[in-house]
C-alpha cells in the first residue's frame, strides 16, 4: 500500500510546532540533531520534516509531545484554540467540584470511604458543568452526604 501524500503546508506547520516546542524546552538552544535524538529518528528524517517532505508518525509526535510537555493535538497541527475555552471551562469546573466535595466530605463524612468521596466529587462535577454556583453545589452535596451517612 502506498504512503499517503503529505501536505507540505501541514508538514511545515507540524515542523514549526515541533521546533517551537523544542526551543522552549531547551530555552532557545535546540538544534535539529537534538530533535532527532529526542524523537529517536535520524537527522536525515528530521530534515525531511523541516523541509515539509515528510511528517512524524503519531507515535513520534506522542514521544515529542511528552518530552516537550505540549499537547499532541497542538503538536500535530490541530487548531486547539477553539478547544481551549472548553478545556478551561472543564478545568475550572473540576477544580471547584473537587474542592467543594472534599470540604463537604471532611465536614459530613470524616470517616467516609473513597467510594463515597468519589461519588460526591462526580456529583459536584456534574453540577458544576451544568452551571450551578458554589453555594448551590454545596447545598446539594451536603444533603447527599447526609443521606450517605444515614445509609451507612
Amino acid at each position: 500500500m502506498a504512503k499517503p501524500k503529505v501536505s507540505e503546508t501541514r508538514a511545515k506547520l507540524v515542523w514549526g510546532r515541533i521546533w517551537e516546542s523544542a526551543q522552549r524546552f531547551y530555552k532557545g538552544s535546540a538544534k535539529q540533531h537534538i530533535i532527532a535524538t529526542d524523537s529517536d529518528k535520524t537527522p536525515q528524517l528530521v530534515s525531511k520534516w523541516r523541509n515539509g517532505k515528510s511528517m512524524p508518525s503519531p507515535e513520534t509526535l506522542e514521544r515529542l509531545a511528552d518530552k516537550y510537555s505540549v499537547s499532541i493535538a497542538w503538536l500535530s497541527g490541530q487548531d486547539v484554540e477553539a478547544q481551549e475555552g472548553e478545556f478551561d471551562r472543564f478545568s475550572e469546573a473540576s477544580s471547584r467540584a473537587f474542592s467543594i466535595s472534599r470540604e463537604i466530605a471532611e465536614e459530613v463524612l470524616p470517616e467516609g470511604t473513597h467510594d463515597q468521596y468519589f461519588h460526591l466529587a462526580e456529583k459536584a462535577m456534574g453540577l458544576a458543568l451544568e452551571g450551578k454556583d458554589d453555594s448551590g453545589i454545596r447545598g446539594i452535596l451536603f444533603e447527599e452526604a447526609r443521606r450517605m451517612k444515614r445509609e451507612g
